[in-house]
């Protein structure tokens, strides 16, 4: 059997983690087992928390442990990094499935943001792009052929031929719509729940390990409608969220020209794309869980084409 997730014994992951940073830890306690493991510590230093990637997304843990110490180094509101033992931002540790990347962090107390925070959200958003502008490091490409439309094809085709087929035709169609839109770097990932509000009112960022190069606006549209909702009422609503993101983020870049006759193609190209990364975190250990989201985001895709006359 091959093993896709391990899940450690919290006692030895916890010995194993105070002999890599040299520390003492008191309760150590699991508090969230999604795409990765976070881990909730006490610490002569205050609370802290370990995250624990998968195996097969220790590249990712390692540059987003990189980009995080870049942005703190700009100037960014964002978790610090405690270094391990020999200085590193990461620790490699071995699982039965391969090694895996951890890092480990001063918590960050809050809460998520509301509604009325959204002008400080986008200029939260506005500072994060403007920042890594300048990065120094690769950025991995998310918007070309191959990824908008080849990696979609691979990842679905296993589950049900002709659901991917009508997938991959409608990826093809968005592409020849929005090919030649401006790539950024973007945060991927960017919803509230990546964002703690602190007593003091400040926004924090957290999690980079879905930086990727993508059209800005892709953030924009995560953080205005995440699950892509379609009624009339919760479109009516995306163009509010947007307009109030966008009141701070112009306040950084006062330029920018967001692509309104475009959005719900964008919205379709982003929940492909989401699709695709929810499947392949499920596809080998649950087929039958990952054919039944595949299905219901079929409904979706049938409902969106008639909107855009194509159906």
């Amino acid at each position: 059997m091959k093993i896709i997730h391990s899940i450690p014994c919290t006692d030895s992951l916890k010995a194993h983690i105070c002999e890599i940073y040299n520390l003492d830890l008191g309760d150590f306690v699991l508090f969230h087992n999604t795409i990765g493991a976070a881990y909730l510590a006490e610490s002569a230093m205050g609370k802290l928390v370990f995250k624990l990637s998968k195996q097969n997304m220790f590249d990712e843990g390692q540059r987003a442990a990189q980009i995080c110490d870049y942005l703190r180094r700009d100037g960014l509101f964002v978790p610090e990094i405690i270094p391990t033992a020999s200085g590193g931002l990461i620790a490699e540790i071995d699982f039965p499935e391969g090694i895996r990347c951890g890092q480990l962090f001063r918590h960050i107390d809050g809460e998520k943001p509301k509604k009325e925070d959204f002008a400080a959200i986008g200029a939260l958003l506005g500072h994060f792009h403007n920042a890594m502008q300048n990065y120094p490091g690769d950025i991995p490409l998310k918007f070309d052929y191959n990824s908008v439309v080849n990696d979609l094809s691979e990842v679905l085709q296993c589950i049900d031929k002709n659901m991917a087929d009508d997938f991959v035709c409608a990826a093809k169609y968005l592409w020849e719509k929005l090919e030649n839109a401006p790539l950024g770097i973007i945060h991927g990932d960017f919803g509230e729940h990546n964002i703690i509000k602190t007593q003091s009112g400040n926004l924090a960022l957290i999690d980079f390990d879905a930086v990727c190069r993508m059209p800005a606006i892709i953030d924009i549209l995560i953080m205005c409608n995440r699950n892509a909702e379609l009624g009339r009422a919760d479109i009516e609503k995306m163009h509010g969220n947007i307009n109030d993101l966008m009141a701070g983020y112009r306040a950084v870049y006062e330029d920018f020209v967001i692509d309104t006759d475009n959005l719900l193609r964008w919205l379709a190209l982003r929940h492909f794309k989401r699709l695709a990364d929810s499947i392949l975190g499920v596809r080998d250990a649950d087929p039958a869980r990952a054919k039944m989201f595949l299905a219901m985001v079929h409904e979706w895709l049938i409902e969106w084409k008639k909107m855009e006359g194509i159906l």
